[in-house]
């Protein structure tokens, strides 16, 4: 087993265009997508749709990918939509399509590197 140096996750929550923006740093383990996930839920609905900012995202564990898409589709049929931010492009709404790291780690369930 190779043991790697993880950065820690973490997220700040700020205002973009009018509504709530989580920016996310670091790399996304499965307790933190738990985490991630209650705080989407702690706003109202009427402060949807919310900004997810993942250009600083690093790396997301296959598992954490799991929690994550199984959750935030929760959240999008009970709440509202959620908007991705990546670097140097246009917000799009959540998918898979647009969330790459998932659609890499999704499918794989495995821990070897």
């Amino acid at each position: 087993m190779r043991v790697s140096h993880l950065k820690q996750f973490q997220t700040n929550v700020t205002t973009r265009r009018g509504r709530p923006c989580v920016i996310l740093k670091g790399e996304l383990r499965e307790k933190a997508a738990w985490q991630l996930l209650k705080q989407l839920e702690t706003f109202p609905a009427s402060s949807y749709p919310i900004h997810l900012d993942i250009g600083d995202l690093e790396a997301i564990h296959w598992f954490a990918a799991r929690i994550l898409k199984a959750g935030v589709d929760h959240i999008m049929k009970s709440r509202g939509e959620i908007f991705l931010i990546q670097k140097r492009k246009k917000p799009k709404p959540f998918s898979l399509e647009y969330f790459p790291p998932i659609l890499s780690f999704v499918e794989e369930g495995s821990d070897e590197v």
